[in-house]
């Protein structure tokens, strides 16, 4: 946005060709100069930045400073946390207003397992199920066992990958972005703010071995042997057409940014030690990745 404001103040026309990368990588560096892209294809990222800062200004400045002097008191008003505060009061009104109904089951204690029968709101009802069950026999007519198949999940955006973080290992949103951030700059993970969970298609070449040197940098991997097949990236056909979609690599499903992932160079270097945050935080990231 910087630079268009200038470009366009200083009212210049000359052509103009944009470096679009998310790594740190001198190869990736080296292949964004060699494919510079025209700047028209992002006027629509500049008029998007260019409404932020009139809404920070309109919104955010003014509203503050109205608030501030009725109420003789410093308010905050922004385009972001003043929307954001509104749902949480809302969620918060109508978790209050939640009037919890009671109900009850009849539960049957059999050899190996426990039989639960369906809700009821009538406590008499189930009174009256519970007693004409007791000292009966109960006959299992039908039993089914079926096999299920989970799907890997998806590559980590900012938001999943902090929520992941608080959960297994303690950071705070703010931390897992600093570790997070501290990495991209060491050329270890690609850029990290970032809300896509796909890469895209043309990346699809280079996965398998990105995924086969995390798996390997894994400490579960010593003395497991491990087969990686990398089909997944292509075995979803869309209906109806001859395009290959995918649940990991997917040109349509990119935004401006990419999902991020660790860096080659982070098999190569060991900038801090194994235990650390910045190591528990890579670690987390490879985790994902290996569950291709």
């Amino acid at each position: 946005m910087i630079f268009r404001n200038v470009y366009e103040l200083a009212g210049c026309k000359k052509p103009m060709k944009r470096l679009w990368i998310s790594s740190m990588e001198d190869s990736a560096i080296r292949e964004g100069f060699e494919n510079l892209r025209p700047g028209a294809d992002y006027d629509g990222l500049h008029q998007a930045a260019l409404c932020r800062a009139k809404a920070d200004w309109l919104v955010g400045i003014n509203a503050t400073r109205l608030f501030s002097v009725l109420y003789r008191r410093t308010l905050n008003i922004g385009r972001v946390m003043s929307p954001t505060l509104a749902l949480i009061v809302q969620r918060e009104a109508e978790i209050e207003a939640f009037q919890p109904e009671p109900f009850y089951t009849v539960a049957l204690e059999l050899p190996g397992f426990t039989a639960v029968g369906a809700r009821m709101k009538d406590k008499t009802a189930a009174k009256e199920l519970q007693t004409a069950c007791r000292g009966g026999s109960a006959v299992v007519k039908q039993a089914q066992r079926k096999e299920k198949s989970e799907k890997p999940p998806a590559l980590y955006d900012l938001t999943t990958l902090q929520r992941d973080a608080n959960r297994l290992l303690g950071f705070t949103a703010q931390q897992t972005l600093d570790y997070l951030q501290n990495l991209y700059e060491k050329k270890l993970c690609t850029y990290p703010r970032t809300d896509s969970r796909y890469l895209t298609s043309d990346m699809a070449e280079g996965l398998p071995v990105l995924v086969n040197l995390t798996a390997n940098a894994m400490p579960f991997r010593k003395g497991i042997g491990i087969c990686f097949f990398v089909i997944a990236w292509y075995n979803v056909h869309r209906q109806g057409g001859s395009k290959i979609e995918s649940r990991f690599a997917n040109q349509s499903k990119c935004g401006t940014d990419l999902s991020f992932y660790p860096q080659f160079d982070c098999f190569r270097a060991t900038p801090f030690k194994r235990g650390g945050k910045f190591h528990n935080g890579n670690h987390l990231l490879g985790n994902r990745r290996t569950n291709l």
